[in-house]
């Protein structure tokens, strides 16, 4: 476990998230005692590690990430728990279902933009360009990604790098842009 942490933290902002690795190590001793309460063989802590090896923790959109806006939050939810899907079909080794899930992830983020641009339009929001610009941004990020796991041939490893960069853009996007409007 200390070489998978040493790898986090040397590689924070490069291949993870600095935010999120801040946070697990704030949270660790704490995540490392609920570990500990709930496993089955707490004298064995390799077989412990091994058995999360291919499991995806589920994304909680916590209340801070939340704007206040009903139809926003709402969306927001959604994307969150599409992307969890996406997770749960990379974690049975299930491709065919990640790259449909990713696809309607697209559709449903595209759908997403319309509604929020509209609901800022609508209510003056000072920063709608700017905001505008990093929603197109995203967009082209994500058929970026749509297209590099179609040519991934199944790779394991690309394709579990690619659902982190989906989180990375994803969730950076509802924490740190859509929380600028608070309705």
């Amino acid at each position: 476990m200390e070489d998978t942490l040493n790898y986090l933290n040397e590689n924070k902002g490069k291949h993870f998230e600095p935010r999120l690795v801040v946070i697990l190590n704030e949270n660790l001793p704490e995540i490392l005692k609920i570990r500990e309460d709930y496993s089955d063989d707490k004298s064995n802590e390799t077989q412990i590690i091994s058995g999360f090896k291919n499991k995806i923790t589920p994304i909680i959109l916590s209340d801070t990430c939340l704007t206040g806006h009903a139809e926003i939050d709402s969306d927001h939810r959604e994307i969150v728990a599409q992307i969890n899907l996406m997770g749960e079909a990379i974690s049975t080794d299930n491709t065919k279902a990640y790259g449909e899930l990713m696809a309607s992830l697209i559709e449903l983020v595209n759908s997403h933009i319309k509604k929020e641009e509209l609901i800022l339009w609508e209510s003056k929001f000072p920063n709608f360009g700017e905001h505008c610009y990093h929603h197109r941004q995203l967009m082209y990020q994500a058929e970026e990604m749509l297209n590099e796991f179609q040519m991934a041939e199944n790779n394991a490893c690309i394709i579990r790098e690619h659902f982190n960069n989906i989180v990375r853009i994803f969730l950076d996007d509802i924490m740190t842009e859509s929380t600028k409007f608070r309705g």
